[in-house]
Protein backbone atom coordinates (compact mmCIF):
# COMPACT_ATOMS: atom_id res chain seq x y z
CA UNK A 1 0.00 0.00 0.00
CA UNK A 2 1.07 3.25 -0.69
CA UNK A 3 1.33 5.86 1.83
CA UNK A 4 1.65 9.73 0.99
CA UNK A 5 1.24 12.56 3.42
CA UNK A 6 -2.57 13.46 2.20
CA UNK A 7 -3.12 16.00 5.07
CA UNK A 8 0.50 17.54 4.37
CA UNK A 9 -0.29 17.99 0.56
CA UNK A 10 -4.06 19.69 1.26
CA UNK A 11 -2.80 21.99 3.94
CA UNK A 12 -0.10 23.13 1.31
CA UNK A 13 -2.56 23.73 -1.33
CA UNK A 14 -4.57 25.88 1.26
CA UNK A 15 -1.76 27.36 2.35
CA UNK A 16 -2.45 29.41 -0.92
CA UNK A 17 -5.94 30.27 -0.73
CA UNK A 18 -6.09 33.58 -2.18
CA UNK A 19 -3.16 33.89 -4.05
CA UNK A 20 -2.54 34.34 -7.85
CA UNK A 21 0.10 31.95 -9.76
CA UNK A 22 2.87 34.40 -9.82
CA UNK A 23 2.43 34.66 -5.54
CA UNK A 24 2.31 31.01 -5.70
CA UNK A 25 5.42 30.56 -7.39
CA UNK A 26 7.31 32.96 -5.30
CA UNK A 27 5.69 31.28 -2.11
CA UNK A 28 7.44 28.47 -3.46
CA UNK A 29 10.80 29.81 -4.40
CA UNK A 30 9.44 28.75 -8.23
CA UNK A 31 10.13 29.96 -11.79
CA UNK A 32 6.50 31.42 -12.32
CA UNK A 33 5.22 29.18 -15.18
CA UNK A 34 3.63 31.75 -17.49
CA UNK A 35 0.17 32.81 -18.28
CA UNK A 36 -1.18 29.33 -18.56
CA UNK A 37 -4.29 27.69 -17.09
CA UNK A 38 -2.22 26.66 -14.08
CA UNK A 39 -4.95 24.45 -12.22
CA UNK A 40 -2.83 21.52 -13.45
CA UNK A 41 0.43 23.40 -12.57
CA UNK A 42 -0.77 24.21 -8.89
CA UNK A 43 -1.99 20.16 -8.06
CA UNK A 44 1.74 19.66 -9.30
CA UNK A 45 3.33 22.34 -7.07
CA UNK A 46 1.87 21.62 -3.80
CA UNK A 47 2.75 17.39 -4.49
CA UNK A 48 6.02 17.81 -5.42
CA UNK A 49 6.67 19.71 -1.86
CA UNK A 50 6.00 16.24 -0.67
CA UNK A 51 7.23 14.27 -3.24
CA UNK A 52 4.17 13.01 -4.55
CA UNK A 53 4.55 13.21 -8.34
CA UNK A 54 1.66 13.99 -10.74
CA UNK A 55 3.49 13.40 -13.88
CA UNK A 56 5.26 16.23 -16.34
CA UNK A 57 1.87 18.14 -17.79
CA UNK A 58 0.41 21.33 -16.44
CA UNK A 59 -2.06 20.18 -18.78
CA UNK A 60 -4.78 19.10 -15.96
CA UNK A 61 -6.40 16.64 -18.41
CA UNK A 62 -2.77 14.69 -18.41
CA UNK A 63 -2.21 14.76 -14.92
CA UNK A 64 -0.89 11.60 -13.86
CA UNK A 65 -1.09 9.16 -10.64
CA UNK A 66 2.00 9.28 -8.46
CA UNK A 67 1.87 5.21 -10.03
CA UNK A 68 1.58 6.86 -13.08
CA UNK A 69 -2.27 5.45 -13.58
CA UNK A 70 -5.08 6.55 -11.91
CA UNK A 71 -7.96 4.35 -10.43
CA UNK A 72 -10.87 6.33 -11.10
CA UNK A 73 -13.38 5.34 -8.76
CA UNK A 74 -16.65 5.81 -8.23
CA UNK A 75 -18.36 6.92 -5.33
CA UNK A 76 -17.28 9.58 -2.36
CA UNK A 77 -13.64 11.05 -3.25
CA UNK A 78 -11.26 11.02 -0.15
CA UNK A 79 -8.88 13.46 1.02
CA UNK A 80 -6.39 14.40 -1.62
CA UNK A 81 -7.78 12.36 -4.42
CA UNK A 82 -7.60 14.66 -7.58
CA UNK A 83 -11.14 15.75 -9.33
CA UNK A 84 -11.37 16.37 -12.61
CA UNK A 85 -13.81 18.82 -13.90
CA UNK A 86 -16.09 20.21 -16.56
CA UNK A 87 -16.52 23.83 -16.41
CA UNK A 88 -19.73 25.26 -17.32
CA UNK A 89 -19.50 26.13 -20.94
CA UNK A 90 -16.52 24.10 -22.18
CA UNK A 91 -16.69 20.38 -23.36
CA UNK A 92 -14.87 17.62 -21.74
CA UNK A 93 -12.01 17.80 -18.80
CA UNK A 94 -10.05 21.29 -18.54
CA UNK A 95 -9.89 21.98 -14.75
CA UNK A 96 -8.87 19.97 -11.93
CA UNK A 97 -8.69 20.38 -7.97
CA UNK A 98 -7.99 18.41 -4.80
CA UNK A 99 -10.65 17.60 -2.35
CA UNK A 100 -10.42 18.78 0.77
CA UNK A 101 -13.03 17.09 2.21
CA UNK A 102 -16.13 15.64 2.03
CA UNK A 103 -18.74 16.53 4.52
CA UNK A 104 -22.96 16.33 4.53
CA UNK A 105 -23.25 15.13 1.04
CA UNK A 106 -20.86 17.96 -0.37
CA UNK A 107 -17.28 17.49 -1.83
CA UNK A 108 -15.34 20.41 -0.69
CA UNK A 109 -12.25 21.16 -2.83
CA UNK A 110 -8.85 23.31 -3.57
CA UNK A 111 -8.31 24.92 -6.81
CA UNK A 112 -6.05 26.63 -8.53
CA UNK A 113 -6.85 29.14 -11.48
CA UNK A 114 -10.44 29.88 -10.04
CA UNK A 115 -11.15 33.28 -10.71
CA UNK A 116 -10.76 35.83 -13.69
CA UNK A 117 -8.05 35.70 -16.31
CA UNK A 118 -4.81 33.38 -16.04
CA UNK A 119 -2.98 36.38 -14.95
CA UNK A 120 -4.99 37.68 -12.22
CA UNK A 121 -6.87 34.39 -11.06
CA UNK A 122 -6.59 33.11 -7.84
CA UNK A 123 -6.47 29.80 -5.59
CA UNK A 124 -9.73 28.87 -4.31
CA UNK A 125 -12.16 26.74 -2.19
CA UNK A 126 -14.87 25.10 -4.37
CA UNK A 127 -18.04 23.06 -3.06
CA UNK A 128 -19.76 19.93 -5.38
CA UNK A 129 -23.02 18.33 -4.84
CA UNK A 130 -21.33 14.51 -3.55
CA UNK A 131 -23.90 12.88 -5.63
CA UNK A 132 -24.22 14.78 -8.75
CA UNK A 133 -20.71 16.38 -9.23
CA UNK A 134 -22.37 19.00 -10.02
CA UNK A 135 -20.56 22.91 -8.51
CA UNK A 136 -23.68 25.19 -9.56
CA UNK A 137 -22.58 28.03 -11.55
CA UNK A 138 -18.99 26.93 -11.57
CA UNK A 139 -19.11 23.39 -13.36
CA UNK A 140 -18.83 19.53 -12.89
CA UNK A 141 -16.80 16.47 -11.48
CA UNK A 142 -16.74 14.24 -14.36
CA UNK A 143 -13.95 11.83 -12.99
CA UNK A 144 -11.69 11.65 -10.03
CA UNK A 145 -8.37 10.06 -9.22
CA UNK A 146 -7.86 8.06 -5.76
CA UNK A 147 -4.09 9.52 -6.08
CA UNK A 148 -3.40 7.86 -2.40
CA UNK A 149 -4.07 5.10 -0.12
CA UNK A 150 -4.68 4.68 3.43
Amino acid sequence: MLMLPVFDLVKEAASHLGKTRTAVAKDMNLKDPGPIKWCGWFVRMCGSRYGISFGSSNTSSQLTAPNGVYEFKCGTPRIGDVLFIQPKNENGISHVGLCEKVENGIIYSIEGNMTGSVDNSTVRRASYNRDTGDGGSWGKILKFGATLEF
